[in-house]
């Protein structure tokens, strides 16, 4: 067999399984977009695209969010076929410490840096010590004063993603924490987001509202 004829059989290989996978994902039967069933004053969906990612929108008022990934499918237990939702692993948290340090004197202050001034105060500072629990809010320069030096933990919490909060433990050693928050403070990540696939749609948990809800699909 010469040069030629194997280069011409390995071209048609390949055209041939590249038209085998392009077939497989034609018939992918999941893949279409799907729309959270009537909600009031709430839009929200996903797309399962055939080349196994998915784009997800959340919208409420103002507000307006996303997630994007990868999707797979499996079963479960009970031979039911599930829909599994993964954002990119190697993605950091939104809000994240950026330096700690003692100041004499003073009270717990929490200062949000590099934030749009826009945003600033939007950022709640909580506080837990023995059995209380003490909270306020970031001023426009994005700094937040809680009265007391030592906590046992901190949480900062951003109120229109309350999916989003950076936890600090014991504030025995420090007492004023710089926190910075990352470009994508309004995406959703997903987790091992499980949905059932069902005659309508898809069913189960929405990533930010609280609930067990069903997803109908497109015609």
């Amino acid at each position: 067999m010469n040069t030629n004829t194997l280069l011409l059989l390995f071209l048609f290989f390949c055209l041939s399984f590249t038209t085998s996978v392009a077939q497989v994902l034609r018939n992918c039967g999941v893949c279409r977009e799907y729309y959270l069933e009537s909600i009031p004053d709430v839009a929200s969906g996903i797309d399962i695209k055939d080349d196994f990612t998915f784009e997800f929108f959340y919208s409420s008022g103002a507000l307006d969010r996303f997630g994007i990934g990868t999707w797979e499918e499996e079963l479960s237990k009970d031979n039911k076929k599930m829909v599994v939702l993964n954002s990119d692993p190697s993605k950091k948290p939104p809000l994240f410490l950026a330096n700690s340090s003692r100041k004499k004197g003073k009270p717990t202050t929490i200062k949000m840096i590099d934030i749009n001034p826009s945003l600033s105060t939007y950022f709640m500072a909580i506080g837990f010590i023995d059995n209380d629990t003490v909270y306020t809010y970031c001023d426009q320069q994005g700094e937040a004063v809680l009265d007391g030096e030592t906590f046992d933990s901190l949480q900062i919490a951003f109120e229109f993603c309350p999916d989003h909060i950076l936890s600090i433990p014991s504030t025995k050693n420090h007492n004023y924490f710089q926190v910075k928050s990352d470009e994508n403070l309004f995406e959703i990540f997903f987790r091992d987001f499980t949905l059932s696939v069902t005659e309508e749609g898809l069913e189960g948990n929405h990533p930010v509202i609280k609930g067990h809800y069903h997803y109908i699909k497109s015609k």
